[in-house]
């Protein structure tokens, strides 16, 4: 009881902190070509903050991030920027760290009160400028040299009051690879000859996954209804009863992506919302965009 307690508390703690990031449009990073960087990594970086020397430490000491290979914080446009860079041996548990380290540094604003934190006293500093206003934060992180995700921050009187994401679905992250019973025996069933399909958690942590089938024909409405259905009735079935086995609730799998992708073009995308019973059901929503944790919980 006190283990489904407690899981109860951290979803609901994180959807909070998850629901201002779900009001805007996502950012515009989409292309015909797909561009390794952010538009803003292309210029020259001005007004940088704290010693990135010393941040690596920390970060590699502390918070066990072997990977990153680089890191800048800096002030430009109106704004702070982050770009993180880890090179390709990158885990899902770096990813967590580094992610839980800069939510409570720069979002919930609660540095950690015993020990050193990297461009903890800069942050302070960040928080009290008059001349460089903390209001908005934009943090980019690229993995391998390309860019994977990166969250656009908002703030008013120092509380986020808006927040835009964006997520490269171009790459499978390996690392990041749904291994488990239902997605192993979804994958079994349903790969073919020349189609290949992955299923992977995204980094935007709210209970969010991505099914994707490639092959180097488009598929007919016929077969994509076909996928939809086996999702539906199969797929989302099967992981709603795991997360219920493991953490008493189905906070891992509330949206279900499904994409059919052809040469580096996905061009069909639906998105199955796997909540309570009532909710359940294919939904015309950008899930770049949409709270799913936060839904969950409040209805």
């Amino acid at each position: 009881m006190r283990g489904r307690l407690s899981n109860i508390i951290i979803i609901f703690l994180l959807s909070i902190l998850l629901s201002s990031c779900t009001t805007n449009n996502k950012v515009d990073e989409a292309a015909t070509e797909f561009d390794p960087y952010f538009r803003e990594d292309k210029l020259q970086y001005t007004n940088i903050i704290g010693d990135p020397e010393l941040a690596d430490d920390i970060f590699k000491k502390e918070f066990n991030l072997k990977s990153l290979t680089s890191h800048i914080l800096y002030y430009s446009s109106g704004q702070y920027n982050f770009v993180i860079n880890f090179d390709s041996s990158v885990t899902s548990a770096e990813i967590d760290n580094f992610m839980s380290y800069f939510s409570n540094s720069f979002i919930s604003m609660h540095p950690p009160a015993i020990g050193t934190s990297p461009y903890q006293s800069q942050l302070i500093d960040m928080l009290k400028s008059e001349d460089n206003p903390f209001e908005k934060l934009s943090l980019r992180i690229y993995i391998n040299d390309v860019k994977a995700f990166r969250y656009d921050y908002t703030f008013k009187n120092l509380r986020l009051t808006s927040c835009k994401y964006w997520e490269n679905v171009y790459n499978d992250y390996t690392f990041k690879s749904l291994n488990n019973k239902p997605a192993e025996s979804f994958i079994k069933k349903n790969k073919g000859r020349n189609r290949a399909i992955t299923i992977r958690k995204t980094f935007k942590n709210n209970g969010v996954i991505i099914v994707n089938i490639k092959s180097n024909k488009i598929y007919s409405h016929r077969y994509i209804n076909e996928m939809k259905e086996n999702i539906e009735n199969v797929l989302a079935p099967a992981l709603e009863k795991e997360a219920f086995d493991k953490y008493y609730t189905n906070s891992q799998y509330l949206g279900i992506v499904l994409q059919f992708e052809k040469q580096q073009n996905i061009y069909k995308e639906y998105v199955y919302y796997n909540g309570k019973d009532e909710d359940k059901g294919w939904i015309d929503v950008n899930w770049m965009e949409y709270n799913f944790l936060s839904n969950y919980i409040q209805n």
